[in-house]
């Protein structure tokens, strides 16, 4: 393994190079140095302004059509080739079944991981709220959400996220990515969860209900909204079911 003897002061973490340590203080510092020519935007690193300036070749129409952001297999082209990594991921063959709920994965060690999941063993417990989780990595994202601290960082915008699962999703809006599609409307969707939600609109199912009224809702957020209603003690009439 290679020594990592440039240290940041701030976070402790070590890189091979100087120029990558110089990188990665900005992102504590919030300093944007490197500027956009074509629309003023700023950018915490190099990188980060090469792959927002290859945004505006792909949308101008001014990539190579032999790019190597170019996907080999559906032929999309993405502005960097970090997003181009993340995008083959759904072109994988997903081989490795779970005998217990269907779901296939790419890898073994991800079945290995999943399958912890309907064991109901859950030997791993937060110091902070006792929560238990059956995997240690998601008893480390999960901690995360108490020390409000966010590693993962977008290349192209800066961003911060506390998840690498988070900045995948994120990826897709740089990319115009909507890799999911509803088989009633055809609509298509960057997360799983939009399509859940949107598929609900055609099958009419309204699973979370409010409790005082008894309004049913497509999505949590809605009824959350909803319940403050009542619970800002206005007397809106409530529709009858």
């Amino acid at each position: 393994m290679k020594k990592k003897p440039h240290e940041c002061h701030i976070c402790g973490k070590g890189f091979i190079q100087a120029p990558t340590l110089t990188d990665h203080i900005r992102t504590h510092t919030g300093e944007k140095s490197f500027i956009c020519n074509v629309c003023g935007k700023s950018f915490v690193t190099k990188h980060a302004l090469g792959n927002h300036i290859n945004m505006h070749k792909i949308r101008d129409g001014n990539v190579d059509a032999e790019s190597d952001f170019k996907c080999k297999i559906c032929h999309k082209i993405f502005s960097s080739k970090t997003i181009l990594k993340n995008h083959m991921f759904t072109h994988s063959e997903k081989e490795f079944l779970c005998s217990e709920c269907g779901k296939k994965f790419s890898t073994k060690a991800l079945l290995d991981s999943h399958v912890k999941v309907h064991s109901g063993i859950k030997p791993y417990i937060c110091e902070v709220c006792n929560k238990a989780f059956s995997q240690k990595n998601s008893l480390q994202k999960h901690n995360l959400t108490h020390t409000g601290e966010k590693p993962v960082l977008c290349i192209i915008c800066g961003k911060r996220f506390s998840q690498k699962g988070h900045l995948t999703y994120h990826m897709r809006r740089h990319s115009g990515e909507r890799p999911y599609t509803c088989t009633y409307c055809d609509k298509t969707f960057n997360h799983t969860g939009s399509l859940k939600v949107h598929i609900r609109i055609h099958t009419g199912e309204k699973p979370f209900v409010c409790d005082i009224c008894s309004k049913g809702f497509y999505d949590s957020s809605s009824m959350k909204k909803h319940r403050k209603i009542h619970e800002s003690g206005l007397n809106l009439k409530m529709p009858v079911h």
